[in-house]
């Protein structure tokens, strides 16, 4: 998953970069709208066959949120890792929120560094679309099935 000397894959960070630049937060239904599916296989086929794309000239933001929920729906492996899965639901389930927080950053320290890197950048952006939920009428939990399975 490494790339360019930086943990995030080149997808990820240049969907989001794409994403913020273009206002996703504030578009109602991202992630869950469908995008193009022409558009989103040509992108995939361009980052799988070079390692990098690009999105110049790309106006819908739902093609490129769907881009996104594509990689990490095809990553062979979710980023919270298989292993860590049932020790994640179990957490999730704990009515103490310190208790809950205290353990899910033990946990997200123990995923492989990519992969935790790949978390905090996508937590960062998906932190921003759920502050503005009033504008883009998102539900957490919608957001949170979407990138992490």
């Amino acid at each position: 998953m490494q790339n360019n000397g930086n943990y995030v894959p080149n997808i990820v960070r240049d969907t989001i970069i794409w994403l913020e630049a273009n206002g996703a937060i504030n578009e109602e239904g991202l992630f869950r709208v469908p995008g193009q599916m022409t558009i989103i296989e040509n992108l995939k086929k361009e980052y799988d066959t070079r390692g990098t794309g690009t999105l110049d000239g790309i106006t819908d933001v739902a093609s490129v949120a769907g881009l996104l929920k594509l990689y990490l729906r095809e990553l062979p492996e979710p980023l919270l890792v298989f292993r860590f899965y049932s020790t994640f639901v179990k957490i999730a389930k704990n009515p103490e929120a310190e208790s809950r927080l205290r353990n899910l950053r033990i946990l997200v320290n123990g995923l492989p560094e990519a992969n935790k890197a790949t978390v905090f950048y996508l937590l960062q952006f998906l932190s921003k679309v759920v502050a503005n939920e009033k504008v883009n009428r998102h539900v957490h939990y919608v957001i949170l099935s979407s990138p992490f399975r």
